[in-house]
């Protein structure tokens, strides 16, 4: 369950967007904004965040796109939301 609001929200808008015609892209925090494994409070790790949104969101920005996310949401380096 965890996370599933900011999800379903951000789909939601980024599909808003695309009706409106703008070139949109969604994409799952969890796959960029990595932390460590405390429960309740994970802090973001920076060094590795910034690399994995290098290779993923920045591409998408460089094209032109606006890319929907989520807040409040990340996955450990093990993939643990």
């Amino acid at each position: 369950i965890s996370g599933i609001g900011e999800l379903c929200s951000s789909k939601i808008f980024t599909n808003l967007l695309i009706k409106q015609k703008t070139d949109a892209r969604w994409r799952d925090a969890r796959e960029f904004v990595i932390t460590d494994n405390v429960f309740g409070r994970a802090t973001p790790l920076l060094e590795m965040t910034s690399a994995k949104a290098q290779g993923s969101i920045m591409p998408e920005i460089a094209a032109g796109r606006v890319v929907v996310t989520q807040g409040f949401i990340g996955s450990t380096s093990t993939g643990i939301t």
